[in-house]
């Protein structure tokens, strides 16, 4: 409740809390404390503190794999996870692997069409551009738009965060103005289906759309 409501700090010293208490109790690696463990992870992404979450990440995968197996959901969202915690600090290439895992799983556990499978594939889109490839990039986000299109719909924060994949794989290879087009429909989705009273949600995507005009009047300038 306090993590939801904007209070992380004291959601954090709470849960460190537990995962003490849990810890005497049960030991570190019961289901209990594992979860809180996981918990807390998760709270620190979500401050963005990309470093704090990475050591207790790579104790949870270890530790779910040797307990559970590789195959299991939660040894692959952990890798997932850990992913995007490495990728965040510039550790692209050891990213890749967990990426690629966890869309793997999803795809084969769900389906091509499912909704977990379409979240971890646009996941490891995302990878591929900031591994530099681009046009790798934009051909898996294209391939996405139409599932997204055909099993969400064009007016779902999914569909819009495909959309902002485009524009940023579209930006890298120098077409600002095919870019320009996915962003501002990027923003128009977005601001559908969560309006302007939620900030920190279209964020990103303005920051996409702000350096994506600024590319293509710069490229208009040079004409």
């Amino acid at each position: 409740i306090l993590g939801t409501s904007g209070d992380q700090a004291r959601a954090m010293e709470l849960l460190a809390e537990v995962i003490r208490q849990q810890t005497v109790l049960h030991g570190r690696e019961h289901p209990v404390t594992l979860s809180a463990r996981r918990d807390l992870a998760i709270a620190r992404l979500q401050k963005r503190d990309f470093a704090g979450a990475e050591p207790e990440l790579r104790q949870l995968a270890a530790t779910y794999e040797r307990l559970y197996g590789a195959d299991n959901g939660f040894t692959v969202n952990t890798f997932g996870m850990l992913g995007s915690a490495l990728r965040e600090q510039g550790k692209v290439k050891e990213a890749g692997p967990y990426y690629r895992a966890t869309m793997e799983w999803n795809a084969t556990r769900y389906g091509a069409d499912s909704f977990s499978a379409v979240i971890t594939r646009h996941n490891h889109a995302n990878w591929l551009l900031a591994d530099g490839q681009a046009g790798a990039s934009e051909q898996e986000q294209r391939a996405l738009l139409e599932i997204a299109d055909r099993t969400l719909g064009r007016d779902h924060h999914v569909t819009a965060e495909i959309l902002r994949g485009l524009a940023e794989a579209a930006l890298a290879q120098g077409r600002a103005g095919e870019a320009l087009r996915h962003a501002n429909e990027s923003l128009r989705v977005m601001r559908t289906v969560y309006g302007d009273q939620n900030p920190a949600v279209l964020r990103d995507v303005r920051d996409t759309l702000a350096k994506v005009e600024a590319a293509a009047q710069a490229q208009a300038g040079a004409r």
